[in-house]
């Protein structure tokens, strides 16, 4: 997958479209979350230590600290969930099934 950097207008238009809230997952999916936010109504990036993510974060996002294999979320709680670059490193039926 291209960074997110590389991410066209029409693809991140189509991610958040009808999205009211995007779950961002891993510190990769950063630079896409920022571009997601002016779209979205809500969005949350999940990482394992977001302490190294403060003033990077888009101002409308927030970090949670946790693991993507254990999400901290009531199920169904956001319209979309975006991995970028990350999806290879998590054990795949447990961070699937979160999501």
């Amino acid at each position: 997958m291209a960074p997110s950097s590389a991410f066209p207008a029409a693809a991140v238009e189509w991610l958040t479209a009808g999205a009211g809230s995007v779950l961002a997952v891993g510190t990769p999916s950063l630079r896409l979350a920022g571009r997601l936010s002016p779209n979205a109504h809500r969005v949350t990036l999940v990482a394992r230590d977001p302490a190294g993510l403060a003033g990077r974060l888009p101002s409308a996002a927030v970090a949670v600290a946790a693991a993507p294999d254990a999400l901290p979320f009531a199920p169904c709680t956001f319209d979309r969930v975006v991995v970028v670059d990350t999806l290879h490193r998590l054990p795949p039926r447990l961070a699937l099934a979160e999501f």
